[in-house]
């Protein structure tokens, strides 16, 4: 069979999925010749069809048959050729054929291409739950049953022991009500804005309707990327902060022109919630906690080099001034030390003294 063939088949068959949904080969004829149901097949049509779905109805090596049959009874009339029973009403059994995904998963899925299909639906599954858009379910049990064959032993193992895991010191992942995501999906999928009951961390409570950009999952906090209206101010909503979310149907989703969410998070430093404008960050680190910079790097404007201090080095790097970078920067305690700029050095020592006061 060509390529076309088989893909011009496979483009038919595509709705008929379970032996509660399957068509005949006079069926696939009519529609593999452009023609209405009711019409009379072609002869030849009808015999190059009979050729092909024998075909792949059939077992190949350790695959299973592509095409899966059901026979249905069907009543027809004699032809006046049997005179005996010339006009009479007879059963007859006709094959009826189906695509099973999984099936069609086991033929054109590689064993590689499902283990990463299931690393990502960890990846998914952790950070968005059960969304029926997203079926990671039927994935995963896709990629399962293509791991399932006897030559993906390798592999098998390796998928037994992949696991994804958040970033950080352990903390659980913050508890967002599954339905919100769902709600959130619901209007990208529709095209509409999300009517969101929205707590601040100050304690400031509303509905908001925002248009939902994007969901973004980043240190066990599921972020929505969205705008108000037709501003293009792009805002950052934490998920466990929301209430209840609904589609605002009356509302369309307006997406402001040149948006980019991959540009977006690039463009944030991964969501790093900016206070201001960039700055040039110099500091001091010591050879024992080098390795949190060489081995993550701020970014692509990141130096290292030698301090004139023994065991000391100097790392420069242009970044966002963000609410997490003090923070930081005071968990490397005595292992790093702040040069410049001098409001980033003055706001560490106010909240090293601040601490300090906690323990006296």
């Amino acid at each position: 069979m060509q390529v076309d063939a088989l893909l011009k088949l496979l483009d038919i068959l595509g709705p008929y999925r379970s032996p509660d949904k399957v068509i005949s080969v006079k069926d696939i004829a009519l529609k593999w010749d452009g023609r209405s149901v009711g019409d009379k097949p072609v002869p030849a049509t009808v015999r190059t069809i009979q050729r092909y779905v024998s075909e792949l109805s059939s077992r190949y090596e350790d695959l299973p048959a592509l095409l899966g049959v059901k026979n249905i009874d069907i009543s027809v009339k004699v032809k006046k050729a049997d005179s005996k029973r010339s006009g009479k009403v007879m059963s007859k059994e006709v094959s009826h054929f189906y695509l099973p995904p999984e099936n069609l998963v086991k033929w054109f899925m590689t064993e590689a291409v499902a283990l990463q299909l299931m690393v990502t639906g960890q990846v998914v599954g952790q950070s968005l739950g059960a969304i029926k858009q997203l079926s990671t379910k039927d994935a995963e049990e896709l990629a399962n049953a293509v791991l399932s064959r006897e030559k993906a032993a390798e592999l098998r193992k390796v998928a037994s022991c992949v696991r994804i895991v958040p970033d950080g010191i352990g903390r659980q992942r913050a508890t967002v009500a599954p339905n919100i995501i769902q709600k959130i999906i619901d209007a990208i999928v529709m095209d509409r804005a999300v009517a969101l009951e929205y707590t601040t961390p100050s304690g400031k409570d509303g509905k908001r309707i925002v248009n939902p950009l994007g969901l973004v999952s980043k240190d066990g906090t599921i972020y929505l990327v969205a705008s108000k209206g037709f501003d293009p101010t792009i805002i950052h909503y934490a998920l466990q902060r929301a209430s209840d979310a609904d589609v605002a149907s009356r509302h369309i989703r307006h997406v402001p022109e040149g948006f980019d969410l991959d540009k977006h998070i690039d463009e944030t430093h991964l969501l790093s919630h900016a206070k201001g404008c960039a700055i040039h960050l110099e500091l001091e680190v010591h050879d024992d906690a080098l390795y949190h910079f060489s081995e993550r790097a701020f970014n692509a404007t990141q130096i290292i080099s030698k301090s004139k201090r023994q065991h000391w080095n100097k790392l420069t790097a242009v970044i966002p001034d963000s609410v997490l970078l003090v923070p930081f920067l005071v968990s490397m305690l005595e292992f790093v030390r702040v040069m410049g700029p001098a409001s980033l050095r003055h706001a560490i020592q106010d909240h090293l003294n601040k601490m300090a006061r906690l323990y006296e």
